[in-house]
């Protein structure tokens, strides 16, 4: 799912002095996305780039004249003391869920079906009133049967949500048929893993 490329970096930029000398006044600082993972940023001034890939490293200058700081690591600590208003005003990064099914098939896998207590415990957890439910298909069969039966995989995840105690109001139910797989293969391929719903909670 493309959406499941969900923010691997922040950049945040300051204006404020930091309070130590050996740190610029102006930060670009890269931290980790909320699962951990550390992606990667370029930072150039005046045709001179400085690469930040490290979890907490940052670059920065004092005045527009000066040139970009070499990089440095800073600790977690202070850079949450120093962005702690950008940091609290960021919305909560949605939870995605993906369940499967069978070929031809609107009934969830059997290992499907136990996911769906986690999806209410989260949709229960972050209080959300935004949840998308989106059906798709594999690549086998036409672009009008898929749809169809794309269409009745999230209706099917949507009822038993419901069942389980969901208000059906919180929810937006689509369909992408065959479009857009999760593993891209050539039409009349069978693949598992686009035989999907996937239930974003916001």
């Amino acid at each position: 799912m493309k959406r499941l490329n969900y923010i691997l970096i922040f950049v945040l930029m300051s204006i404020m002095t930091v309070g130590c000398a050996t740190e610029p006044k102006n930060l670009f600082v890269l931290l980790p996305s909320p699962d951990g993972h550390t992606g990667e940023m370029l930072v150039s001034k005046q045709g001179v780039e400085k690469k930040l890939n490290t979890a907490y490293q940052a670059t920065g200058l004092n005045k527009a004249d000066e040139p970009l700081s070499e990089t440095f690591v800073m600790e977690e600590q202070k850079v949450t003391q120093i962005f702690q208003p950008a940091l609290a005003s960021q919305p909560a990064v949605p939870v995605v869920f993906l369940l499967y099914f069978g070929s031809n098939s609107a009934n969830l896998t059997e290992d499907s079906v136990k996911i769906l207590p986690d999806i209410i415990a989260q949709i229960a957890k972050s209080a959300s009133s935004d949840v998308s439910i989106i059906g798709h298909t594999d690549r086998v069969g036409n672009k009008e049967l898929n749809l169809r039966l794309s269409t009745d995989r999230a209706k099917t995840v949507f009822e038993q949500l419901v069942k389980l105690g969901a208000t059906p109001e919180i929810f937006e139910v689509t369909s992408h048929g065959m479009e857009n797989p999760l593993v891209d293969t050539p039409e009349g391929i069978a693949e598992p893993k686009n035989r999907r719903v996937e239930v974003v909670v916001r």
